[in-house]
């Protein structure tokens, strides 16, 4: 839910500040084709900027889909994104809490698209109940009671006494070059986007700029193709307003002032396409500021997946060794300890758990000599108390669900302050296990990024609330989960 959240936020953003860049640069330019690359190209990029992720910097961007090493012995969870510094962030957080806004949404979701499907249904009758004139590259439908002409894809929609009207010829040359021009293409589109973010007044406003656009361009196709401007202002003055399908391509469609008004208009200069430049120059800026995420994260590459390893942190989750020797992960001066030098240094963190020293040294390989790996310690520990059913019959279950759990966490998780003001990001891996009376126990690093991402996750991990416990046979046992916390910044 946190990731759609974030999508609609950005694509909003995105379309918002595209549409003003055109209300106030563009419209008004008669470079109509040019416009429309323009709209078209701003509801594409909007809809698929949330979805680019660009990282800089860093050893190694890309992070292996494979997480059975984070989930072994338990339940992978979803991943919850915490947002550090941004906007979009704390806006996110509060509509997760809100449980009541989003039924409104998928409401108003819901709403607009059966009002989508109804129109669209609607042109379908006609098409299928009423004869059909086939032509070379398009069809002709005679209807009875619209008073003017319309189309939608290569059907062009005329009233019956169509041949009786004076101008008819220059008004089905206007719909003919909807349909050659794919108008109606751009307007299912708008209608998706329509229907996703139904609460956003730019993406109406789009929705109209398109199809005042597509207005534009029939009209200048009539004027060139032979007729004069007073006669063609004449027939928009003149047109009976029939029915107005909001799918289609209408021939009355748009304020008449408007399109009168760029029928005279005398043509932009060439000048007029440098103000693209400014729409370009806002879509990069907009990707930047969405989509590029600096790769402050130090990667070390083994052969089945990438595991992170920050500066000065302690790896000791269970089983550690065991499966650095199963992935060949070669690492660097990682240091051994005496029992009782372990004990010492790190006795909170020992007590009341048996523990093996290393027998064996496990290298890590950095491919940067400067992240200083040298103060890695390894510790592979076992638990005195019970190990956690690898399955249950009944999984563990926090108060209120799956959902509950991932909103918890995302209202209470805080960026931590070094961490943003060194730029640090990454995804943290949390093992916990649900003991038999539902208390949360062993929490422990799975992988980790930065000693203060690391800390925040363990805290709040360790403050969840009790579970309802899982049962194996009848019988509560204890269980493990890892939960990813994906630290972002924006």
């Amino acid at each position: 839910m946190d990731q759609f959240i974030n999508y609609i936020i950005e694509s909003g953003a995105s379309i918002a500040v595209l549409v003003i860049i055109y209300f106030f640069l563009l419209r008004k330019e008669t470079l109509f084709l040019q416009n429309r690359f323009y709209l078209m190209g701003s509801v594409l990029f909007s809809l698929m900027l949330p979805l680019l992720r660009i990282q800089y910097g860093g050893i190694n961007i890309a992070e292996s889909q494979n997480l059975q090493g984070e989930a072994q012995g338990g339940y992978l969870l979803e991943a919850v994104n915490v947002y550090g510094g941004s906007f979009a962030g704390n806006l996110q957080a509060f509509l997760l809490s809100l449980n009541l806004l989003s039924m409104i949404y998928l409401t108003g979701v819901v709403l607009t698209l059966a009002l989508f499907l109804i129109r669209l249904m609607k042109i379908c009758g006609l098409i299928i109940l009423e004869p059909v004139e086939n032509k070379s590259t398009y069809s002709i439908i005679r209807l009875k009671q619209i008073g003017s002409p319309f189309s939608f894809f290569n059907y062009v929609f005329i009233p019956h006494d169509f041949a009786e009207h004076t101008d008819s010829d220059r008004m089905l040359y206007h719909e003919l070059e909807h349909v050659k021009q794919y108008h109606s293409l751009d307007v299912m589109i708008v209608e998706i986007l329509l229907i996703v973010q139904w609460f956003n007044p730019f993406v109406w406003m789009i929705r109209r700029l398109v199809r005042e656009n597509h207005e534009f361009i029939a009209d200048d196709a009539v004027v060139k193709s032979g007729g004069n401007h007073t006669g063609y202002k004449k027939l928009l003055l003149d047109q009976f307003l029939g029915e107005q399908f909001q799918l289609a391509n209408n021939f009355n469609y748009s304020l008449i002032k408007n399109r009168m008004k760029m029928i005279t208009k005398g043509k932009s200069s060439q000048w007029a396409n440098s103000k693209l430049l400014i729409g370009i120059a806002a879509m990069l800026l907009l990707t930047i500021a969405f989509a590029c995420e600096s790769g402050n994260e130090v990667y070390v590459k083994t052969d089945s997946e990438t595991i992170t390893i920050a500066n000065n942190q302690i790896v000791d989750f269970d089983n550690y060794i065991e499966e650095a020797r199963d992935q060949k992960i070669e690492a660097m001066n990682i240091r051994i300890l005496s029992e009782d030098d372990a004990r010492k240094r790190y006795g909170d963190l020992l007590k009341g758990r048996k523990f093996k020293l290393v027998k064996e040294i496990v290298t890590v390989t950095s491919k940067n000599s400067s992240v200083g790996l040298d103060d890695v310690t390894v510790v592979a520990m076992s638990t005195l108390k019970p190990q956690p059913a690898l399955m249950a019959d009944v999984q563990p279950e926090f108060p209120g669900g799956d959902v509950a759990l991932r909103k918890y966490l995302a209202m209470n998780v805080k960026y931590p302050s070094p961490a943003l003001e060194n730029g640090i990001q990454g995804k943290v891996y949390v093992r916990f296990i649900v003991n038999t009376e539902g208390k949360v126990e062993n929490a422990r690093i799975g992988r980790g990024v930065d000693a203060s991402l690391n800390k925040e996750a363990m805290r709040i991990v360790n403050k969840l609330p009790d579970f309802k416990p899982g049962t194996l046979k009848g019988k509560p046992v204890p269980v493990e989960f890892t939960i990813p916390i994906n630290f972002v910044l924006k």
